[in-house]
C-alpha cells in the first residue's frame, strides 16, 4: 500500500488462480476460510466468516448483508489483522476498529457513505476520497496520519504526523493534540492550534491561515503561497526555513 492510500495489491484481485493463492497463503471467499494469512475479497457480497488467523485483509467493493447495516455491525471479527484495506464498500456508514487489537495499518479509500471512524492505537491510518466522513476519533494514539480529498471537519486524538490534502471543509485542528508534525496543503482551516511539541509545519497553498503562533520546538518551517500569512511569532529562527509567494508576511 502506498502513502497516498491507494493499493499496491491489483495484481492479486484481478487474477484468480488457486494454485498461485494456494503457495502465498491468500483466501478469496471460494470454499472453506481456513485460517488464511491473507484475505483478498472483491466485487462480492453477503455473510463474511470471521477470520480468526488473518492478518492482512483487503475488501474491495463488498457489499454487506443489509440486515447488518442497520445495526451497525460491517466487518467479521479479526483479531489477528494487522492490516486492513477497505476500497469503495459503498455500504459502510461508520467504522470502528475496537475488535481489531493487533491492527496497525487502516487505508480507507473511496467509501462514499463513510461518516464516522474510531481508532485505536495505529502506525498508519489512511483515507483517501471519502466524500461523507466528518469525524476521525483516535481513541489511542495514529503515528501518522493522512487524509486526502476527504470532507473531515473533526480530528480528535493524539497523532504524531498528520498530513491534510485537500481537505476543504475542516477548518480547525483544536481537538488534534499533534506531537511531531504538520503537513497542510489546498485545505481551509483557519486557525492552527497551540502545540508545545512540534518540531515541523509545512503549509502549502493555505490561504485562511493568518498567524502562525509560536512554536518553540519548532525544528523545520515551510510556507509556499499562503496568501492569508501575515504574522509570524517564532522565537528562535528553525534550522530549516522556507518562505515563498507569501505576499503579506512580516516577521
Amino acid at each position: 500500500m502506498s502513502d497516498n492510500g491507494e493499493s499496491d495489491y491489483e495484481y492479486y484481485t484481478d487474477v484468480k488462480n488457486s494454485a498461485h493463492d494456494a503457495e502465498l497463503g491468500i483466501w478469496r471467499g471460494d470454499g472453506s476460510y481456513e485460517g488464511h494469512p491473507t484475505v483478498i475479497l472483491k466485487n462480492g457480497k453477503g455473510h463474511i466468516p470471521p477470520l480468526n488467523g488473518a492478518t492482512f485483509v483487503s475488501l474491495i467493493n463488498w457489499a454487506f448483508e443489509p440486515l447488518l447495516y442497520g445495526m451497525g455491525i460491517y466487518l467479521p471479527e479479526m483479531p489477528n489483522v494487522k492490516e486492513l484495506i477497505i476500497e469503495e464498500c459503498q455500504g459502510i456508514l461508520n467504522l470502528n476498529t475496537l475488535f481489531m487489537p493487533n491492527l496497525k495499518k487502516l487505508y480507507i479509500y473511496k467509501c462514499e457513505n463513510l461518516c464516522e471512524i474510531k481508532v485505536n492505537n495505529l502506525d498508519k491510518l489512511c483515507i483517501k476520497r471519502c466524500n461523507k466522513l466528518a469525524n476521525v476519533n483516535v481513541g489511542g494514539k495514529v503515528n501518522k496520519l493522512d487524509i486526502n480529498e476527504s470532507t473531515v471537519t473533526h480530528i480528535e486524538g493524539i497523532i504524531d504526523e498528520l498530513y491534510l490534502i485537500s481537505c476543504n471543509s475542516i477548518v480547525s485542528l483544536q481537538n488534534a493534540n499533534i506531537l511531531n508534525s504538520i503537513f497542510l496543503g489546498s485545505c481551509s482551516i483557519n486557525e492552527l492550534p497551540i502545540l508545545i511539541e512540534l518540531r515541523e509545519l509545512h503549509l502549502l497553498l493555505c490561504h485562511n491561515i493568518t498567524i502562525i503562533p509560536v512554536y518553540p520546538n519548532l525544528v523545520s518551517l515551510t510556507l509556499v503561497e499562503c496568501l492569508g500569512v501575515r504574522k509570524i511569532q517564532l522565537p528562535k529562527i528553525p534550522k530549516k526555513l522556507i518562505v515563498d509567494s507569501c505576499p503579506n508576511l512580516r516577521f
